[in-house]
């Protein structure tokens, strides 16, 4: 963001970051890069990670509904049973343990323990896992078997479905906790591919994610944008109000903070 020329002084942009820096630092730290002009880079690339953040739930939101509502429907036509769940020896200890918690919450939450509510309160990690090759045999093999008229042939395998969904699921983990997703070298591959999954599964949910899905024009406008509006709304730096976290009280701050 070097070509960028901004009207905030060094001084006043360094202030900004050692405020910022102290309230975080780990966090802050992974918005830095060796050619930055000055620390409001770091600011502005902090904004566009959490706008990108923002801007992807709805495709890994709908990803998770989609493969939560398809193995359900599926699971419970193949074994005759909405509870298909509870079918013997179908789960690994690993998802058994995800079950126990999910109705663990419902009962915390004192609701009746239907199917669907049960299914609701179990995680993207347990229905990514049935994806996994242990279940192959169980759940996916019935599932590639179904008509999925927009799913390429092609790329109708198990190992492709699996890679994309966990792939969602790894991208929201860190994209619900604000966490940098910036960094990823794939990111436009990535959600496009998550997309394509969504729409092979569910043409509706597809249509649907078209009319809210921001992420790509998000991602391409990078954090320039953002450096430019910091500068406009930060011109002389740090507001007063917080002037005392900076300079001499850094090591008050960082000490109430700790």
């Amino acid at each position: 963001m070097q070509d960028i020329v901004g009207t905030i002084s060094q001084k006043h942009a360094d202030a900004l970051w050692d405020h910022t820096h102290q309230l975080a630092p780990a966090r802050f730290t992974a918005y830095q890069q060796k050619d930055d002009a000055d620390p409001l880079d770091s600011l502005a690339r902090y904004l566009w990670n959490m706008a990108l953040c923002e801007a992807i739930c709805p495709t890994l939101n709908f990803a998770e509904i989609v493969l939560r509502n398809t193995l359900h429907n599926r699971m419970s036509v193949r074994l005759n049973s909405m509870f298909w769940f509870d079918t013997p020896d179908l789960l690994l200890p690993a998802q058994e343990k995800d079950l126990e918690s999910a109705r663990s919450k419902l009962a915390s939450k004192n609701k009746r323990e239907t199917a669907n509510h049960v299914v609701a309160e179990l995680s993207f990690g347990f229905w990514t896992a049935l994806l996994s090759k242990p279940y192959e045999d169980v759940v996916t093999r019935p599932l590639l078997r179904g008509e999925f008229p927009n799913w390429p042939s092609h790329l109708k395998q198990r190992n492709e479905l699996s890679k994309r969904f966990q792939v969602a699921r790894t991208i929201r983990n860190r994209a619900h906790h604000l966490e940098p997703i910036w960094h990823r070298k794939s990111l436009d591959i990535e959600h496009e591919e998550i997309k394509e999954a969504i729409v092979w599964l569910s043409p509706l949910f597809g249509t649907l994610l078209k009319t809210i899905d921001r992420f790509p024009h998000v991602l391409a406008a990078g954090p320039g944008k953002y450096r430019v509006r910091l500068e406009q709304l930060l011109p002389q730096g740090v507001p007063k109000e917080n002037v005392s976290l900076v300079g001499e009280g850094k090591q008050n701050a960082l000490t109430s903070l700790g």
